[in-house]
């Protein structure tokens, strides 16, 4: 089991960033996030839609909700 890993926060040219995660860390039976579907762009595996909120020294990840 992999609770935790070394994730990587990148700024792109364009000004965005991107968080890339441990592959390993995704694919741990017990990771919240494993129904991926259709997204915007073309992708092998497709998307989730996620809310992001901080606190201090936190990152807060949570399943997007439409209202």
């Amino acid at each position: 089991m992999v609770s935790s890993g070394r994730a990587t926060l990148m700024r792109r040219k364009d000004g965005k960033f991107i968080l890339y995660l441990p592959k390993d860390f995704c694919e741990d039976s017990k990771f919240p996030f494993q129904n991926f579907g259709p997204g915007k762009r073309t992708s092998r595996d497709g998307v989730i839609y996620t809310k992001v909120t901080f606190e201090l020294g936190r990152i807060i990840v949570e399943p997007w909700v439409e209202d």
